[in-house]
């Protein structure tokens, strides 16, 4: 897939393929259709967040506080977990 990716702490993003997400039990694959891009985003990437530490332990990663996906079965579900981010 392509994505907004950051590699290092503090670095811009950078619009480059990414590996697709594995699925795991219990879980379910969304289309995302939109996120924003926040000052949250920036302090996670900054890592003056608090939830900073398991976004920048998982670089390169996707920057993504918050956004909007759609269920395989066509419904529309905001998305906010920072703590699961990439």
């Amino acid at each position: 897939m392509k994505a907004a990716v950051v590699h290092h702490a503090g670095a811009v993003p950078h619009y480059e393929d990414f590996p697709d997400p594995e699925v795991g039990e219990g879980e379910v694959l969304l289309t995302v259709e939109a996120v924003a891009v926040e000052n949250v985003d920036r302090a996670i990437v900054a890592g003056s967040h608090y939830t900073a530490a398991p976004f920048q332990g998982a670089l390169p990663a996707i920057p993504c506080f918050d956004g909007i996906g759609r269920l395989p079965d066509g419904t529309l579900v905001g998305l906010t977990n920072p703590q699961e981010i990439p």
